[in-house]
């Protein structure tokens, strides 16, 4: 935790977690991704495991756009059951192979 891996750069951290929107919000302060990417999201608890997922849907201020940049503050769907988002705090990288 707070570790960056290796072959991964990283993008931000999850600011914000909609359980009733299975969305998280990220903060992106290193690096932009676009549509179709593959993100890696760290879980920063012992009782959350990682978040491997392809970015389909992101929006900014609730208005679906095709890629973010550094500063940008976005939603991204996750895949999966709500209650399984990782928690705030968490670190968000581009997966390796990431589109």
């Amino acid at each position: 935790m707070g570790v960056q891996p290796a072959g991964m750069v990283m993008v931000g951290r999850v600011i914000r977690v909609f359980h009733n929107l299975g969305c998280v919000g990220i903060h992106v302060t290193n690096n932009g991704f676009t549509k179709g990417q593959k993100l890696l999201i760290e879980a920063t608890r012992r009782t959350h495991t990682n978040c491997e997922f392809v970015a389909n849907s992101i929006q900014i201020d609730r208005q679906p756009v095709a890629s973010v940049e550094v500063g940008d503050k976005c939603a991204v769907r996750l895949p999966g059951s709500s209650e399984n988002l990782p928690p705030y705090g968490s670190m968000v990288f581009l997966a390796p192979n990431g589109g």
